[in-house]
C-alpha cells in the first residue's frame, strides 16, 4: 500500500496521529539510538565552532593588533548572544517550514562555511558578519536537536536515549574538539585547527543527508502521508 490517505488516492486510510501512535509504541533500539547519536555529534561540531573568537582572541588577534579589548566584547556579544537568539529563532522556525531534516542540513553547513574564514580575515565588520553566520549553526541546533530527537522516539524511550547521546557526545566531542585538540593546534596551528572543524562538520553533514530521514510526526502533521 502505498499509505497515502483516502482522500488523496491512497489505498491506506491514515488516521491524524497514527504515525505518532506507532512511534510512541516503539522499544529502545539501535536504530532510534544511531540517530540521536549523529544529531548529538552535530551539536558537538557546531558547538565547537561557537564561540570561537575566545579562542583566537588571546592567541592571534591581540598580539597582531587586529583587534581591541572593546572589539573583541562586542565580537563576542554577536557570537554567544545575539546569533544565537536569532539562529534559534529562524532556523527553528525553519524547521516547522520545511522540516527538520533540512533544517540541521542548514545548521551543519553553517558550521562548516563560517569557521574556516576565521583564520585568514582580520578586518572587522567581516568578523561582526562571520561571527553572525557562524553561530547560526549552533543556535539552529539548540533549537532543533532535542526536539527531533523526541519525535522520533516513543516517550518511554526518548529521555534515555537523548541523555546517553548527549554524553557521548560530549565526552567524545566537545572535550576534545574544544580541549584537548586546541590544546595542541592553538596558536601553532590554528589555521589547520580550523580547517579540521569544517571537516568535522562536513562528516555529520555526510551522515546526516546518508542516515536520518525526515520527522514522521513532521510529514503526518502536514499531511504527507506517502
Amino acid at each position: 500500500t502505498s499509505g497515502a490517505g483516502a482522500d488523496t488516492g491512497g489505498t491506506t486510510l491514515v488516521i491524524p496521529g497514527e504515525m505518532a501512535a506507532r512511534i510512541d509504541r516503539l522499544p529502545a533500539s539501535w536504530v532510534v539510538f544511531e540517530i540521536a547519536l549523529i544529531v548529538q555529534l552535530g551539536w558537538t561540531t557546531t558547538g565547537a565552532t561557537d564561540g570561537i573568537a575566545a579562542t583566537l582572541y588571546p592567541f592571534i588577534w591581540l598580539p597582531n593588533h587586529a583587534i581591541n579589548h572593546s572589539q573583541y566584547s562586542v565580537l563576542y556579544a554577536f557570537q554567544v548572544g545575539i546569533s544565537i537568539l536569532l539562529g534559534g529563532y529562524l532556523i527553528g522556525w525553519l524547521g516547522d517550514r520545511i522540516g527538520r531534516r533540512k533544517a540541521l542540513i542548514l545548521s551543519t553547513f553553517l558550521g562548516a562555511v563560517f569557521i574556516v574564514p576565521f583564520g585568514y580575515v582580520t578586518n572587522y565588520p567581516a568578523l561582526i558578519f562571520l561571527s553572525i553566520g557562524d553561530t547560526l549553526g549552533f543556535a539552529g541546533y539548540l533549537a532543533l536537536n532535542v526536539t527531533y530527537t523526541s519525535e522520533m522516539a516513543g516517550p518511554t524511550a526518548r529521555s534515555r536515549i537523548i541523555m546517553f547521546a548527549q554524553v557521548l557526545a560530549i565526552i567524545l566531542g566537545l572535550s576534545i574538539w574544544r580541549g584537548v585538540i586546541p590544546h595542541y593546534m592553538v596558536p601553532g596551528q590554528y589555521k589547520a585547527y580550523l580547517w579540521l572543524l569544517a571537516g568535522l562538520n562536513v562528516v555529520v553533514l555526510l551522515l546526516i543527508i546518508w542516515r536520518l530521514p525526515e520527522s514522521p510526526r513532521w510529514l503526518e502533521a502536514r499531511g504527507r502521508t506517502d
